[in-house]
């Protein structure tokens, strides 16, 4: 608005100014929609254009009108102070936005992580619901055969879908055990039919409690695999940036690697790309896009001295700095941890009462 004057003045105009035709003469105005340019304070062209003008830029910049040049001179003064930030880094909302997804992005994953975790052990405990079950109920053993065997197939294969080897060279403890999950149900399938066979016979007893101690031993194995990959990575180093897929800035550490293929996470951009502008700051700066082919350097230098009052320092304040809240890799881990610990107390338990009979202690 600083570069509109009234009509009282358009007698100060240039005398090619006054006489242009509305509408058939060229204003001169460069068309930035379509011009590419690299949002620096020379009015450059790109790294692909450099050292060219832009198609869509005019001529010459005595060719632009009067009011053309002093509605860029307005702009190109900005108002704020000039940050040292880098010609192409993200708009100011995008890096606000920034800090306060560094603040929730684990419970974001995590929650996605508990999910999936949710899903298995709900697909693994209707496998032994349905050998208990169909045994019990029915006596159908082939049946249950083949019930809970689509079902620990279904479970491996969301295992294989979602979980990979962890990236940043972590050490695996148990690599693939996960799938001793739905490897469990065959021993337990197999010590229940033993246990429900109709002839009494010592051998297929011992069989059966081989069988019990090697499902269990197998489901324990199993739940120390899934504490070890819900654990965060601290070499994970991030999701590279392309466009339409997830990504991660450098720095946001604390997520298990092993499912960063499903993470879902999508941080604002770090910097523009070559064709992108950022209209807001070249408003509060001035000096970018298209000035430099407008108005002169002596002008663009004049216009950068205006006053002090009418700027202020862009300054991005850490988001929630004061606020302590629970790290969610642990209230998952924890969660995970209770498992090893229970299969543990079960092999315990059962083998005591192998040792001196069931409810020997009752």
């Amino acid at each position: 608005d600083q570069a509109r004057t009234f009509a009282s003045e358009f007698e100060q105009q240039s005398v090619s100014d006054i006489f242009r035709v509305p509408y058939l003469s060229n204003s001169g105005a460069p068309k930035t929609d379509e011009a590419v340019y690299d949002s620096n304070f020379d009015g450059e062209a790109s790294a692909g254009r450099r050292g060219r003008r832009s198609s869509s830029a005019p001529p010459e910049r005595s060719k632009c009108s009067s009011w053309v040049r002093t509605e860029f001179e307005v702009d190109r003064a900005g108002s704020v102070v000039p940050s040292e930030l880098p010609a192409d880094a993200a708009p100011e909302h995008f890096r606000l936005y920034a800090a306060v997804q560094k603040e929730f992005y684990q419970h974001d994953i995590y929650a996605r992580v508990g999910i999936f975790l949710g899903f298995t052990h709900y697909f693994q405990s209707l496998c032994f619901y349905g050998l208990g079950h169909i045994n019990i109920e029915l006596r159908a053993f082939w049946v249950a055969y083949a019930c809970t065997f689509v079902l620990a197939v279904l479970l491996a294969l969301i295992l294989r879908f979602d979980i990979v080897p962890p990236q940043g060279g972590r050490k695996q403890l148990l690599p693939k055990c996960e799938f001793l999950g739905p490897l469990a149900v065959l021993p337990a399938a197999v010590g229940m039919s033993l246990e429900f066979r109709v002839e009494y016979d010592p051998t297929a007893i011992a069989l059966c409690w081989v069988f019990v101690f090697i499902a269990y031993i197998m489901q324990l194995i199993y739940s120390l695999r899934i504490l070890e990959i819900v654990l965060p990575d601290e070499k994970f180093e991030g999701l590279g940036e392309r466009l339409g897929a997830s990504w991660l800035p450098e720095g946001w550490t604390k997520v298990p690697s092993s499912f960063y293929h499903v993470l879902y996470a999508v941080a604002p951009p770090n910097k523009l790309q070559p064709g992108q502008h950022d209209i807001v700051r070249e408003v509060k700066e001035g000096g970018r896009g298209a000035s430099g082919e407008v108005i002169s350097d002596s002008t663009a230098a004049a216009a950068q001295n205006v006053d002090d009052n009418r700027r202020y320092h862009n300054v991005i304040p850490a988001a929630f700095s004061d606020v302590e809240a629970v790290n969610p890799w642990k209230l998952l881990a924890a969660i995970c941890a209770v498992l090893p610990c229970m299969w543990v107390f079960l092999i315990f338990g059962t083998a005591i009462d192998v040792a001196i009979g069931e409810q020997a202690l009752v």
